[in-house]
């Protein structure tokens, strides 16, 4: 019984030893709030955690978003990254992005189109290569996947659209 249960075990180690967990967003999850979803002067976040993960609600719009902070992860050029997403009903956004971000400021964004999601639908979407990146932060340096101290996840910049979305899991994959 203790071979099948160390062999369970080894193998659910080596099926998962290419994800680095970014986040979960379970109820121990601490995201800074930042924009549209957090109103400074109520001191109060438009982000909401439940058992299945981090809902935007309220004042939530596509000028939004929320990060991890002193983190220390090393990925490599080729991983990806990959957003489980659901839409919720009231949803008008057309897109979210992933930002990873070094040290010294230089960001690094993949954006991720939600166009064709129904409320209630869930979808994992994977991104392109963390070389190949949507967009960059023109006022920084190179990207640095080897260096990464923060990730965000916020709504897409381009519009105000009203943002329902509840974010499920975030990792970096390994394509190796």
């Amino acid at each position: 019984m203790r071979l099948i249960l160390l062999l369970s075990l080894a193998f659910s180690a080596v099926c998962l030893a290419g994800d680095t967990n970014l986040s979960d967003f379970d109820q121990k999850t601490v995201l800074f709030p930042y924009g549209s979803w957090y109103d400074a002067g109520l001191k109060k976040s438009y982000l909401v955690p439940g058992q299945d993960g981090v809902a935007t609600s309220g004042e939530a719009t596509s000028k939004g978003g929320a990060c991890a902070r002193g983190l220390s992860i090393s990925a490599t050029p080729d991983d990806v990254i990959a957003l489980e997403i659901t839409v919720l009903e009231g949803n008008k956004a057309k897109a979210v992005n992933v930002l990873l971000e070094n040290e010294d400021g230089t960001q690094a964004g993949w954006r991720f189109d939600i166009t064709d999601l129904k409320p209630g639908s869930t979808k994992k979407l994977v991104s392109g290569k963390l070389s190949a990146p949507s967009f960059v932060n023109p006022q920084t340096g190179t990207f640095d996947p080897k260096a990464i101290v923060s990730w965000h996840v916020q709504g897409d910049y381009s519009d105000d659209s009203k943002i329902r979305v509840r974010f499920d899991h975030l990792v970096i994959r390994s394509q190796e």
